[in-house]
């Protein structure tokens, strides 16, 4: 084998797999921190209450329905599709 070739892989390929590997594990860790962010209203409820002075504007421009769901629930639907459509 050329080692040319051989400091390339190892150098290279070998380096940037394993940084690779880490940025997807906290791309990962963050999402299921952002997942659990609304499991408890007490976490939630900053943005709850940022949200209630133009939540009506938001869902409506989402088309989202609210019938039967409360402001924390609206919310964490607001933010889902916010953060999912960027």
């Amino acid at each position: 084998m050329n080692p040319k070739r051989r400091n390339f892989l190892k150098k290279f390929a070998l380096r940037n797999a394993a940084k690779l590997a880490g940025e997807v594990c906290s791309a990962y860790r963050q999402g299921a921190s952002e997942a659990a962010y609304f499991d408890s209203y007490t976490s939630s409820y900053p943005l709850v209450s940022e949200y209630a002075s133009f939540i009506d504007e938001e869902v409506e421009a989402l088309g989202i329905e609210t019938e039967g769901k409360s402001a924390a629930e609206i919310a964490e639907t607001v933010y889902a599709k916010r953060h999912h459509s960027e």
